[in-house]
């Protein structure tokens, strides 16, 4: 219904022209306006009107671009913010730009979306080719030359700006007006994408070769390069040819004499040196070895017969010992056995050295090693028979047993001797012996053995024969003073020499009577140990008697139990 009055709600934006009834599109945002009748019946009705912003584009300035540059992110600023962006043209999906290979004009579009307001902008950015100023490069040249060089780049029409030592006009370059030395070439080609290289010219005098000196040298010598500077030359004899010299400097000084040789370089320069080489005479070297074999430790005497004495020496026994001894006789002991080469050197006043080795100079056997053993190991006067066996070592060929060197205690009387059984015999290797000993004595063994190289080794063992001991006891005795059998004791052979002695009697109820540790000490039948003692000749009865006594030859400890008979 017309008639009626606008107004604006929210009059902070000041959009609305109440006389015209218009309203300015000119903000963003949501706006209340009012329309009706004023008086007594009054009536309003409201509207919304929604404005949205339409979405601005700000390019940041891009430069030109070089095609090598690497890959760019383009600046932009976008109002509002929350607009959703779309790239397009010449760069990738997320506003990256990458110029290679892409010379000339690009466009890179951004489109804003604000809630359906679209609005779209390009930037165009220009990508330039870089230039190539890269040198081919040149060889070396002599300070003499006078070569006029023109220099160029590698690409071709990539020429800029050429400075330097020597530099003419634009790219030529005169060796002469350079001088000797290495001189900096640089190649400049001017622009936002321009480039530059640079290349050093070597500009070499006239180098005058130089031969390594050498000597002395000697006849016979292994054949040898002559060493010269600079390298890459060429060789040959003094006069022309290669007679006594390869091209490459490879001399055999087969004969004595003098020569020359010359040593020619082209590059980068044509010069040439000479030198004369002197082959001196090598004197004989000569030695003689006395003995040449025998069993180590085995001395030898070495003579020097070399034709020349003057000058130094050197032995080389083989057996990691030397010797500068010039006497002209040496001597050196061999210790340990086999074959050893012997050298002998001689540096001589002319310079030359010569040397002579003998092989296996000097050769030394091992010398067996001596064992034995025998069986049983202990042996006494009754069970006098042992097998000696040999437990040498070593390839044998001979035995020798001496069983005559006899140890006699001071109790032993006579001296003991032995005989060797059949069918075994004194040198045998495994002789059978018996040894006859009355009363036990040592004898000092001795086995010497020689193997198939003659060599000997000897060893002593003493064999101890034991004497013989025993206990005897009699079953009755009867103490009443007549002198027969007054007394009770153990007697037997070597019994006083037994160790921890000890016998005791005890009566039928085990209770001791006596005792004694003294040997051949009697019981005469009283009772002495029983408390309290009678002192009194014990009654008519058996008693139990117990010994306890060490062989003395064995060690065995020997504890005997019996009984005797008191008789009155």
């Amino acid at each position: 219904q017309s008639g009626g009055s606008w107004s604006e709600l929210n009059d902070t934006y000041g959009a609305l022209d109440t006389l015209k009834s218009e309203f300015k599109i000119d903000s963003s945002g949501i706006f209340k306006l009012q329309y009706g009748f004023a008086g007594q019946c009054p009536a309003y009705d409201t509207i919304p009107i929604e404005i949205i912003e339409m979405p601005t584009i700000s390019f940041a300035v891009m430069d030109t671009l070089c095609d090598d540059t690497s890959i760019v992110t383009i600046s932009d600023t976008v109002a509002p913010t929350s607009s959703v962006l779309t790239w397009t043209g010449d760069g990738d999906g997320t506003g990256k730009f990458k110029p290679n290979n892409k010379s000339g004009d690009n466009n890179i579009i951004l489109t804003a979306n604000n809630q359906g307001c679209i609005h779209f902008d390009t930037l165009k950015i220009h990508v330039l080719e870089r230039a190539n100023a890269n040198i081919i490069p040149v060889s070396d040249f002599c300070a003499n030359d006078t070569v006029s060089y023109s220099l160029s780049s590698v690409v071709l029409g990539q020429n800029g700006v050429w400075t330097g030592p020597g530099i003419t006009t634009d790219s030529i370059f005169k060796v002469n007006s350079a001088g000797m030395g290495n001189h900096l070439i640089r190649h400049e080609i001017t622009g936002l994408c321009g480039d530059w290289d640079t290349l050093t010219i070597k500009v070499k005098s006239a180098v005058i070769p130089v031969i390594d000196s050498i000597g002395p040298l000697c006849k016979g010598s292994d054949p040898f390069n002559l060493v010269a500077t600079p390298v890459g030359g060429v060789w040959e004899d003094f006069g022309g040819g290669n007679t006594y010299i390869s091209p490459s400097g490879i001399f055999n000084p087969l004969d004595s004499g003098s020569y020359q040789f010359v040593y020619s370089i082209t590059n980068p320069c044509e010069a040439s040196d000479t030198i004369s080489v002197i082959i001196e005479n090598v004197p004989t070297t000569d030695f003689s070895v006395t003995p040449r074999e025998g069993c180590a430790p085995l001395e030898v005497t070495l003579k020097n017969e070399s034709s020349d004495s003057t000058g130094q020496l050197l032995w080389d026994f083989g057996n990691n010992e030397t010797s500068i001894d010039s006497s002209g006789t040496v001597k050196q002991l061999y210790s340990t056995f086999g074959c050893f080469d012997i050298t002998l050197t001689n540096s001589y006043s002319n310079g030359c050295t010569s040397q002579k080795t003998l092989l296996n100079g000097v050769c030394t056997y091992s010398r067996p090693k001596a064992d034995f053993s025998w069986s049983p190991e202990i042996l006494d006067i009754d069970k006098n028979q042992a097998l000696f066996e040999d437990l040498s070592l070593g390839e044998l060929a001979g035995w020798k047993w001496d069983f005559s060197n006899v140890v006699q205690p001071a109790q032993s009387s006579p001296t003991t001797t032995y005989r060797i059984v059949d069918p075994f015999y004194e040198n045998s290797e495994n002789p059978m012996v018996v040894f006859d000993s009355p009363s036990g004595d040592i004898v000092n063994v001795k086995l010497k053995v020689t193997n198939i190289n003659g060599c000997s080794d000897s060893i002593i063992k003493p064999v101890t024969i034991l004497d013989k001991f025993s206990v005897y006891l009699p079953n009755a005795f009867s103490p009443n003073y007549d002198g027969i059998n007054d007394e009770f004791f153990p007697a037997g052979r070597n019994l006083e020499f037994g160790g921890n002695y000890d016998f005791r009697i005890f009566n039928r109820w085990g209770t001791l009577i006596w005792m004694s540790k003294i040997p051949y000490q009697g019981w005469d039948g009283r009772v002495r140990e029983l408390s309290p003692s009678s002192g009194e000749i014990a009654q008519e009865d058996v008693y139990v008697w117990r010994l306890i006594v060490v062989d003395p030859f064995t060690g065995e400890d020997y504890e005997l139990v019996g009984t005797v008979t008191l008789m009155q």
